[in-house]
């Protein structure tokens, strides 16, 4: 059946058509866009909450091994400071002056004089861990 209407309308609502069919296609692709942005976000927000993470648990590993070390000193320090002989516990055997002290098969070094250990004055002394002039 032949179009019997004035041919200037059809052809301007065949325009008005098109003209919204267009601006449906590019609000589908922004809203496409925009959702592919703001996954992309998501997942880099994702990645960053995740960076995060494990740097934190690397400091609490970190300062679990710090403290584990720490202790270990303490401990060891104790053991040679009672292996030297220089620690007795409170123990009757102990507090009667007839039971010799046997002594330590690790024998104490002796103490520096401080005052050697200081550098002279105006003296060129490289220090070989931060490289400074005393």
């Amino acid at each position: 059946m032949p179009y019997k209407g004035n041919f200037l309308s059809f052809v301007i609502c065949y325009l008005l058509f098109v003209i919204c069919h267009l601006s449906f296609v590019i609000g589908h692709l922004s809203f496409v866009i925009c959702h592919l942005l703001l996954v992309i976000c998501h997942l880099s927000f994702v990645i960053c909450h995740l960076l995060f993470v494990i740097c934190y648990l690397s400091f609490v590993i970190g300062h679990l091994s710090f403290v584990i070390c720490y202790w270990s000193f303490v401990i060891c320090h104790l053991l040679l400071v009672i292996g030297n002989g220089n620690f007795s516990p409170a123990s009757p055997a102990s507090s009667s002056p007839s039971s010799p002290i046997t002594p330590s098969p690790f024998p104490i070094p002796p103490v520096p004089n401080p005052q050697s250990l200081l550098p002279i004055p105006h003296q060129n002394i490289r220090c070989p861990i931060i490289r400074m002039r005393w």
